[in-house]
């Protein structure tokens, strides 16, 4: 039973080895003889019909005409070698645009007629996998294929040579009655290493002129997702983990032009205008008053917010006009102990200067102006603290202190009131937080703040950073921004380790996907990351 299987094995054997070596003199010495040029595949471009290890068999290129569609073998400058992809159209110059089957868009480069080597007329399959496996360095693939066609040719001995032939070795035990009626012993054959020797060198042989294949490659354009092209990602790898952020540019800081105090009691009072004024500078005025006694403001004031009910704080604001008056007179019904300050800005919005505000009354020591939330980049926060006493306030650390005045007419401290005033440069959007300040004593008070909107919170942008390509002969990096179907612009990045870029031509409130994608000389692109992101409106 042994010697049976042992036989079939080599007759398995034997087979494979026919196969094997007549597709590699089909690949190796066919071509030779008739002239054409016998290219191994490389990579994975022009898959399902042409995929990596197949040969394709080239007939020498003497300017003839092609026609689209025709595989062609040609010389390429960025990869250094041959490389086979088809023909997707001819330029007016008369080059070929070609492109990889399993590529998404053609070559970027034209393929002059002078670099083209052969035109593919016939494939033999898979045979090239040793010379792809020893291009790329696969010297595990290679020692495992060695190694089992090694053992194959073994055991094809046990199929071709005549005395593990079990009939021959039947035949060798005794005489065989002839069809002469005599009987005769059959001779039992002679077998020597010739022709083992010879079988062996020659299927050697036929792995080594397969090895010597010449090379050819299409990985010079961005491939599809598929399964089958997942080789290509050895041969230039894309970069990955695409991160996108929008932002407002600044534009022109909110800058305080100047201030002025009052305080007093009285039934009326002044405020001079801040030094240094000028048209389209925003005014901001708060006045504290012991009692909520209502206040008549001058003409083109506007009350923003009014809090308190015993102690009292209003904010009004003002566009400054062409013929602005050097001062402001308020007026009280009664006489009442004021602290009053006015404030004025540049570069704040005219049309909606207040983006938001707020206000609190407490007891003690701490005076909290509560938080906002702004709905605009680049605001200037702007808080007032007011209390029943002439002690002195500490504020934030964040802010700069303004003014801080009192009443000032003498007599019980619980009879004054104080107002003190702090500003900070408020850059994101969203919530700002409490701003608390602290008074030596404790006594009613009063938070409040107010967040001016910049005349111009900037200009839109984004801001994009990935992680490079691990291939390092890589020139660097593409940056694609795609509004729809419609490609709008392209950076240049470079050079590889330079991971970030800038895009301020963006429009705020749309949605735009960029593509990124590493490339090498002007034609070899690796596939793409992409990303999408609506833009923050400024």
């Amino acid at each position: 039973m042994r010697v049976w299987v042992r036989f079939w094995v080599g007759l398995t054997s034997v087979f494979a080895v026919s196969v094997v070596c007549t597709l590699a003199l089909w690949a190796t010495l066919v071509p030779t003889v008739i002239g054409w040029k016998p290219v191994s595949i490389v990579s994975g471009s022009m898959e399902p019909l042409i995929g990596m290890g197949d040969v394709v068999l080239a007939e020498p290129y003497e300017d003839q005409e092609l026609e689209p569609g025709t595989v062609i073998v040609f010389e390429d400058q960025v990869w250094d070698g041959l490389m086979t992809h088809r023909i997707h159209s001819i330029d007016q110059q008369g080059s070929f645009i070609t492109k990889g089957d399993a590529n998404v868009r053609p070559d970027s480069t034209p393929v002059d007629r002078d670099a083209v080597v052969g035109v593919g007329r016939v494939l033999v399959p898979e045979i090239g996998w040793p010379a792809a496996w020893a291009a790329k360095g696969d010297k595990q693939s290679l020692v495992v294929l060695g190694a089992a066609w090694l053992l194959t040719l073994y055991a094809a001995r046990w199929g071709a040579l005549e005395r593990y032939d079990p009939w021959a070795r039947q035949m060798a035990r005794g005489p065989v009655k002839s069809a002469f009626g005599r009987g005769r012993h059959l001779r039992r054959p002679q077998n020597g290493p010739l022709r083992s020797i010879v079988g062996m060198g020659s299927a050697l042989g036929a792995t080594a002129a397969v090895l010597t294949l010449g090379l050819s490659s299409a990985v010079l354009a961005t491939t599809t997702s598929n399964d089958s092209n997942q080789l290509l990602a050895s041969d230039f790898q894309p970069p990955s983990n695409l991160q996108l952020n929008t932002s407002c540019s600044a534009g022109a800081a909110i800058t305080l032009r100047g201030a002025a105090t009052a305080g007093g009691q009285g039934a009326s009072f002044v405020l001079t205008k801040p030094a240094g004024t000028v048209v389209g500078d925003v005014m901001l005025t708060q006045i504290v008053l012991r009692d909520n006694d209502p206040i008549t403001a001058p003409t083109g004031w506007s009350l923003v917010r009014r809090s308190g009910s015993g102690l009292a704080s209003a904010i009004y604001v003002k566009v400054a006009g062409p013929a602005e008056p050097a001062s402001y007179s308020w007026a009280l019904p009664n006489t009442s102990r004021y602290a009053a300050g006015v404030a004025s800005w540049a570069n704040v919005d005219n049309v909606t200067p207040v983006n938001a505000h707020g206000g609190a009354g407490g007891s003690g020591s701490s005076i909290v102006a509560p938080s906002l939330t702004t709905t605009a980049a680049n605001t200037m926060l702007v808080a007032f603290w007011s209390i029943r006493d002439n002690a002195g306030v500490t504020i934030p650390g964040s802010m700069t202190k303004r003014w801080e005045l009192n009443s000032a007419q003498g007599g019980n401290p619980k009879q004054q009131v104080q107002s003190t005033a702090g500003t900070e440069a408020f850059a994101p959007i969203g919530a700002t937080g409490a701003r608390t300040a602290t008074s030596p004593v404790s006594e009613e008070n009063l938070g409040q703040m107010v967040a001016l909107r910049p005349a111009s919170s900037g200009t839109s942008r984004v801001d994009a950073s990935w992680t490079a390509t691990p291939s390092l002969f890589a020139t660097g990096h593409k940056l694609q921004r795609w509004l729809g179907a419609v490609q709008e612009t392209e950076q240049t990045i470079t050079p590889r380790t330079v991971t970030t870029a800038a895009d301020t031509s963006v429009v705020g409130g749309l949605t735009y996907e960029y593509r990124l994608f590493a490339y090498y000389g002007s034609s070899w692109t690796s596939s793409e990351v992409s990303n999408t992101i609506t833009v923050a409106s400024c």
